[in-house]
């Protein structure tokens, strides 16, 4: 008896993507990119922003820096450490921070990604 035969046809080449996607781009380590941060931000805007009412869920990026073991395919700004006391005073503001900017928005709002 025969072995059945699979004919597996190839993928479609697309040239015009491949254009599109050949060419460097920003390494992904968060969204937004380090490339579209900026120091210039209008801290009542975001306020403003958070204290708009509604029901649209919340994405939360929160940043610990702080980490017992180098991890090489990370870019993100780091502190290592095995002292956890190191990140009491970040923490202390970091829980200021939530409290604060948490209090303006809508509590109907649920996070779905953090």
């Amino acid at each position: 008896m025969k072995p059945a035969q699979h004919h597996q046809s190839s993928p479609a080449w697309n040239h015009r993507l491949v254009s599109k996607y050949d060419q460097p781009g920003p390494r992904y380590t968060s969204y937004p990119t380090a490339m579209q941060l900026s120091n210039r931000i209008d801290l009542k805007g975001v306020d403003r922003e958070l204290a708009k009412p509604g029901t649209a869920p919340l994405s939360l990026y929160l940043h610990i820096p702080f980490c017992a073991h180098l991890c090489y395919y990370c870019a993100c700004n780091k502190i290592l450490t095995r002292s956890r006391g190191k990140a009491t005073d970040y923490l202390t503001r970091l829980y200021r921070e939530i409290a604060r900017r948490g209090a303006l928005v809508d509590p109907r709002r649920e996070v779905i990604q953090m």
